[in-house]
């Protein structure tokens, strides 16, 4: 038989039913990649102190402290001052220490020279006086003069100019007696060597000015000139 086509039209859409019950959850997915560092955060608050803690074991004895030359010397024999030529002209006295009270080598208290056994840094210190022969040495004559240390040949320190002169004190003329002193760090090499010079000018003739009291000056005081160095370290 031939087949036979049937042509039905379209029936009209119906309405919307309702929404159905939720469906079993389904499995868990795979994990996702790790998102970017976030900022840092503030500083916390400082927590509290804790407890002080055990004292720690004594530590070893470090090494036994180096030692080194040192001298203390002082006059007790004066010296005089010459007249500089030219008159008022800068001379220079070679000090003499004649005492030493301590020596532990370098020092020659005949010729006021230190020579240093040890090299390294020294601490150098030296004091002096110049006082007038007489008060009419005073009425008379001036001068100055000031205390100067020398490593080898060359000056390295020196204290204040003193004034040589004298004052008025009812009437009378006075000395007036002063100390140039001068207190140092310098360098020696082994072998080096240091003296303290007196520079003076003056119009005064000579030994009209002395580094100690002269008997019979009028003066009594007990001056102490001094030259000392210790070894501090190489």
């Amino acid at each position: 038989m031939p087949q036979v086509t049937i042509n039905i039209p379209d029936a009209p859409e119906g309405p919307q039913g309702k929404q159905g019950p939720n469906g079993q959850t389904g499995p868990v997915g795979p994990k996702g990649d790790q998102g970017p560092q976030g900022p840092q955060g503030g500083a916390g608050k400082q927590g509290i102190k804790g407890d002080k803690g055990d004292i720690g074991p004594q530590g070893i004895p470090g090494p036994a402290a180096s030692s080194g030359p040192a001298f203390i010397a002082n006059q007790t024999i004066g010296q005089s001052l010459t007249t500089p030529s030219p008159a008022l002209s800068i001379g220079y006295l070679n000090l003499v220490f004649n005492n030493a009270v301590k020596n532990t080598g370098g020092y020659n208290n005949q010729s006021g020279v230190f020579t240093a056994p040890t090299a390294g840094y020294y601490q150098v210190s030296a004091g002096a006086t110049v006082l007038p022969a007489s008060l009419s040495v005073l009425q008379n004559y001036y001068g100055a003069a000031a205390i100067i240390l020398f490593q080898n040949s060359t000056q390295i320190s020196a204290g204040p100019f003193i004034d040589l002169k004298g004052v008025i004190v009812n009437g009378q003329v006075a000395g007036v007696i002063s100390t140039s002193s001068l207190s140092t760090l310098v360098y020696l090499n082994a072998g080096d060597t240091i003296q303290v010079k007196l520079g003076y000018n003056s119009n005064a003739p000579a030994n009209s000015w002395n580094t100690m009291p002269i008997p019979n000056s009028g003066w009594t005081q007990n001056v102490k000139n001094y030259f000392g160095a210790v070894w501090i370290r190489g």
